[in-house]
């Protein structure tokens, strides 16, 4: 059961990016969950998570995520992907990986994984 609530999250990961949208975003997130990246100081709380992707759309307008692979392991899912987008006038793309701690089939934490140096420059 835990396996396929682990690969229904990846679907809805990769459905989600298809169509990228601050409701889907949160939609992941069980609402005690929380998230985190990089360039995060501490990490952000699901109540948070709608605002946040409203954010990121807003600065990176067509931020795009295609997935190359992912896995499931007990209560945890990998999702390894390419992101897309124009930041400051500029196409960059980077690599990163997402690890989802699961409780009742959505994220109780997230945490991205890349190389902030595409997003800097």
């Amino acid at each position: 059961a835990d396996h396929d609530r682990s690969e229904r999250l990846h679907e809805r990961f990769q459905a989600m990016w298809r169509a990228p949208s601050p409701e889907g975003f949160a939609a992941l997130f069980h609402p005690d969950g929380v998230f985190r990246h990089p360039s995060m100081k501490e990490p952000l709380p699901a109540s948070e998570a709608a605002t946040y992707m409203r954010s990121v759309q807003r600065a990176m307008p067509n931020i795009a995520l295609e997935v190359h692979r992912w896995a499931a392991s007990d209560d945890s899912v990998f999702v390894e992907y390419t992101l897309t987008a124009t930041v400051e006038g500029d196409e960059r793309s980077w690599d990163g990986a997402d690890r989802f701690t699961l409780r009742d089939g959505r994220a109780i934490e997230g945490v991205a994984y890349f190389d902030t140096a595409a997003l800097q420059r």
